[in-house]
């Protein structure tokens, strides 16, 4: 399947509607890094690896999407940046750039413009 970018974040969106009370309340992740409004998707170009697609909630949780899979990752502590962990992916973001990595192989994701 094909997704453009407004039925991505058509379908991210009403998947973190969802997602907004899983969250367990006073954890010690990380809060967003973000001064735009929330819930917003962001694309990032990760190397070899296709565009990855983020989208961002008013919770600790993210979903990454690839071309193939649309995975929720959990707010991780970290020292700088935004970090979000899931069960084979760890993603990293500061600024405009991103670390993916998917099952221990490392892409370096730079924010579409």
């Amino acid at each position: 399947m094909i997704w453009n970018n407004s039925s991505m974040i058509a379908m991210l969106a009403m998947s973190s509607l969802g997602l907004t009370g899983c969250v367990e309340v006073g954890s010690s992740s990380a809060p967003l890094d973000s001064d735009t409004s929330i819930p917003h998707a962001v694309t990032y170009h990760c190397g070899s690896l296709d565009d990855v697609y983020v989208q961002y909630t008013d919770s600790d949780v993210i979903a990454l999407s690839t071309q193939t899979d649309t995975t929720v990752l959990q707010g991780a502590e970290s020292a700088s940046g935004a970090r979000y962990i899931g069960e084979s992916i760890e993603f990293w973001a500061k600024d405009n750039s991103a670390l993916l990595t998917i099952d221990n192989t490392l892409y370096h994701c730079v924010q579409a413009r």
